[in-house]
């Protein structure tokens, strides 16, 4: 199914003036019964040290694989979740299990089993931090001191790790794919733009998703023909505003391209450690949310890079300096422009943050609901700067925005990233894994 966005300049609404749209803040959902509390035997299923021990193999996950690529990283930290969420849940009984199956986790502790849960996965990953893993695991064991308990724990804990790993053996992800653009240079077709050698994960599109049937489930429409007026009005509109000298991009602007420069899978897991912090909910619920959330990451990451390999179309750095071949009078070109941000190296559509952002920001509201939060980026501008968005979906369009801002990304390619994500997040939060237990 081919996925159509709106008019972009209606989506992304006046990019001139900055406007951008979000969503009113909501109620702060109520807890449901699970939520409230635990059952007798599991001594961290309704308490605060559940979030607390999600956020903090969040965060060790990051650390373990650094080094790691970010399509590995990204991969990687969705296995680590979705582990931890089915280790809990054998115990805690509270949803549905993603792929560990009907293992009882009877006798063990929700807490250390989702905590073995992420360490095996990583120790699989990364065999090379057994020692650092081991020390972060250690946290987790000492606090349960019955050895019965203690034992039973990483028992299924382990278990629930080797069932993801296990079915993510052989998934495409370290599959060698040849990529090479055009040659000689088609007008509308990607090449490799300055500091660039080689595509970025060209065998992303042939990856399994942990959620889709494929990665061309949710393929975007064909981007704009070159000789339309749409094309015309994106590509003057960047060329204005992505510029790295813009006169017309306003210095907020230009602050919040330099805000999301970095690796969108970055920014949603530190606002997920944020918001789980500041909004305690139980072991299985903040479990399920960075399981959920991560998936719908990874799996637009693959239905975005479906689109870009596909479509192949070229980045603004390669067509406005090459205006006057698109066939198109109102696209002049100019060889000397350079955009705000550094172009990446992979084609241009769909947008990769938007459709991520989305994906991210839909996956949280379905657990925290709308509301006000904060964000910090590691590339803020100015230097230790944050910001505020009216709600989740709200950071998923200004994030999306800030890439037209950055001269890397049209509105048009905003857009339709905006409508990939959403597509690809519905199909996640319907996946059986994250529904009340039914076994």
């Amino acid at each position: 199914m081919l996925i159509r966005a709106n008019n972009a300049f209606l989506i992304l609404g006046s990019l001139a003036l900055g406007f951008s749209i979000g969503c009113s803040a909501g109620a702060e959902p109520e807890l449901d019964s699970a939520e409230a509390g635990g059952e007798e035997g599991d001594n961290s299923f309704g308490s605060s040290s559940g979030s607390e021990t999600v956020v903090r193999w969040n965060n060790n996950s990051f650390t373990a694989m650094t080094g790691s690529n970010a399509f590995e990283v990204f991969r990687g930290v969705t296995m680590v979740h979705i582990a931890m969420h089915d280790g809990a849940n054998a115990v805690a009984r509270t949803y549905n299990r993603y792929a560990l199956g009907s293992i009882s986790g009877s006798g063990a502790d929700a807490t250390l089993t989702a905590a073995k849960a992420a360490h095996d996965v990583l120790l699989s990953l990364r065999p090379d931090q057994q020692s650092a893993l081991a020390g972060m695991l250690q946290t987790d064991i000492n606090r349960v001191s019955n050895s019965r308990v203690r034992s039973r724990s990483l028992e299924v804990g382990a278990a629930a790790a080797q069932a993801i790993v296990s079915l993510r053996t052989g998934d495409g992800m370290f599959e060698v794919v040849p990529y090479a653009p055009a040659n000689p240079p088609v007008p509308g077709r990607y090449q490799f733009t300055p500091g660039v050698a080689a595509g970025a994960c060209p065998q992303c599109p042939f990856v399994t998703p942990f959620a889709l049937a494929s990665g061309d489930e949710h393929r975007a429409a064909p981007p704009v023909a070159l000789t339309s007026a749409e094309w015309a009005r994106n590509y003057n509109t960047i060329k204005d505003l992505g510029r790295v000298d813009s006169t017309t991009r306003t210095a907020d602007q230009t602050n919040l391209a330099k805000f999301f420069f970095e690796n969108t899978h970055l920014t949603w897991n530190r606002a997920a450690r944020d918001v789980a912090t500041r909004r305690q909910r139980s072991l299985t619920t903040t479990a399920r949310a960075f399981a959920m959330m991560n998936t719908a990451i990874f799996d637009a990451l693959v239905s975005c890079w479906d689109s870009k390999y596909y479509y192949e179309f070229w980045r603004p750095l390669t067509a406005i300096r090459a205006g006057d071949t698109d066939g198109n009078d109102a696209t002049a070109p100019d060889p000397s422009w350079e955009p705000l941000g550094v172009t990446p190296g992979h084609p241009e559509y769909t947008a990769g943050h938007p459709v991520i952002s989305q994906a991210a920001a839909l996956a949280l509201t379905e657990t925290y609901g709308n509301s006000q939060f904060t964000l910090f980026s590691t590339t803020p501008a100015p230097s230790g700067s944050t910001r505020t968005f009216r709600s989740f979906r709200d950071a998923a369009i200004q994030a999306g925005q800030s890439r037209v801002f950055a001269g890397i990304h049209y509105p048009f390619s905003v857009a339709a990233g905006i409508a990939q994500g959403t597509a690809v997040a519905e199909d996640v939060m319907d996946l059986d894994a994250w529904e009340e237990r039914d076994y």
